[in-house]
């Protein structure tokens, strides 16, 4: 729930400068591990769908790189 907390924020702005890119990193990251009640909640809403709605082609081919290429810091 962190990384779709983080997306959102980037998505509105809040807290941080808006990057729909950084957006799209995060909310992709954290969907397949959201539960599937979130998105019945949500009236089967995808976050990452609404996100890719403002955002350009090229931007979202950056946020599919980044995705790929995000590693989680090992401890």
């Amino acid at each position: 729930m962190a990384q779709l907390s983080l997306g959102i924020l980037y998505s509105d702005g809040k807290g941080v400068q808006r990057d729909l890119v950084q957006a799209y990193k995060w909310i992709a990251l954290a969907e397949p591990n959201l539960p599937e009640t979130f998105f019945l909640l949500l009236g089967g809403v995808s976050p990452l769908r609404e996100v890719e709605k403002l955002m350009t082609p090229s931007e979202i081919l950056l946020g599919k790189r980044l995705v790929q290429e995000w590693e989680p810091k090992r401890e």
